[in-house]
């Protein structure tokens, strides 16, 4: 998957929302070839592909194994228990590849319309059967503290607001431009909701009838290998990813950071930081579009007139404040921090 070096993104998103068709002008040539360009610097040589299980490993719930310290250091996922390795999760997995129909191909010659139609409703039975699957097994969370318990795809150019649970699905005959599209949307996602550490985005290959699962994060893209879906093999690969992704219960385990709601944060405050205050955001004063990197953005605070005021300790004079109780900071945010 790596390697992207030119041509045009795809047009499916508009027949995929019945929008009109219109000719490109020369100004719409050039932003789309400079945006193509901007991703391929970020990603062409920074994409990575993996088996269905060990992307599920990843994106499993997971906790570190008994007898490893996780606090203060990076703790390698080989030292995690992970939901997808246990007993239930196998169970559960059997059980939907047992109900679950393969995808039926559409004939040649069908409109682009019903090709969305037909995968959309795949997707959401797959969906379904899975949930179904966890509600007959106990130690998974209760439909109602899912995260993606009323999850909806959605084919088409628009970014929905971040507190509306959907996963876009890209279609089309090339990965290349499938890739490079939905690359174009993680962005703009990143954009939508900054506290985001990674993107979620399907691309479906109507050619091949294979479906792979991208992950778009600070490190550039790491994607599932693609499977076909009309066979019970590949079904069962698809099927794992949909079943971690159901088995999520936090914000945290779906990548959001905590801290911030992206109207309010709980910023740190007293003496040894075991306390919080509540903070509005007044405004964004920079926000950069991008995949890779720190993805660093300014926001304009608010803090309560009633804060109490905190003396910095000696010795880190260069973190005090010059006029402590301001009621109004301006606060940065680096997702690799």
């Amino acid at each position: 998957m790596s390697g992207y070096t030119s041509g045009r993104f795809s047009s499916d998103h508009r027949t995929a929302r019945n929008l009109p068709e219109r000719v490109p002008t020369p100004s719409d040539l050039r932003l789309q070839s400079r945006l193509e360009w901007e991703i391929v610097e970020e990603i062409w040589d920074q994409t990575f592909s993996f088996p269905s299980l060990e992307l599920a490993r990843v994106l499993s719930p997971k906790c570190p194994k008994p007898g490893v310290e996780a606090a203060g250091k990076l703790v390698p996922l080989s030292q995690h228990d992970c939901m997808v390795d246990g007993r239930l999760f196998k169970e559960a997995l059997d059980d939907v590849v047992a109900r679950l129909e393969v995808f039926t191909p559409q004939t040649a010659g069908v409109d682009k319309s019903t090709v969305y139609r037909g995968l959309t409703e795949f997707l959401a039975e797959c969906v379904e059967t899975c949930h179904d699957a966890l509600d007959k097994r106990h130690g998974f969370p209760p439909r109602r503290e899912r995260w993606y318990r009323e999850l909806e795809f959605t084919v088409g150019n628009s970014v929905e607001p971040p507190h509306k649970l959907t996963l876009h699905v890209e279609v089309g005959k090339e990965w290349r431009n499938m890739v490079l599209q939905a690359a174009t949307r993680a962005r703009r996602l990143f954009s939508a909701s900054p506290m985001q550490t990674f993107a979620l985005v399907l691309a479906f290959n109507r050619e091949s009838n294979t479906l792979r699962l991208l992950v778009f994060h600070p490190g550039g893209l790491t994607a599932s290998e693609e499977y076909d879906i009309t066979g019970h093999d590949g079904l069962k690969e698809i099927t794992r990813l949909f079943l971690t992704l159901v088995s999520w219960r936090t914000a945290r385990e779906a990548g959001a950071i905590t801290c911030c709601s992206g109207d309010t944060y709980l910023l740190p405050a007293g003496q040894e930081g075991t306390g919080y205050v509540s903070a509005v955001v007044e405004g964004t004063l920079y926000r950069p579009h991008c995949i890779r990197g720190r993805r660093t953005f300014v926001s304009r605070l608010r803090l309560p007139a009633n804060v109490p005021q905190v003396v910095p300790e000696p010795r880190y004079p260069s973190h005090s404040r010059s006029q402590v109780g301001l009621s109004n900071v301006a606060w940065g945010y680096s997702s690799n921090n």
